[in-house]
């Protein structure tokens, strides 16, 4: 690997916490529930 692609590939790495990053899944899951529940009430 060249000097380049490790500068490269260490830019990218995320830098967030654990904290952040379990808040991040949560929204996801959240709004995933919360679209469901709306198609269900659409559908009924």
């Amino acid at each position: 690997m060249t000097q380049q692609d490790q500068a490269t590939q260490e830019r990218f790495r995320p830098e967030t916490s654990r904290g952040h990053y379990l808040l991040e899944v949560l929204g996801i899951l959240c709004f995933t529930l919360l679209l469901l529940w709306i198609g269900v009430d659409v559908y009924h």
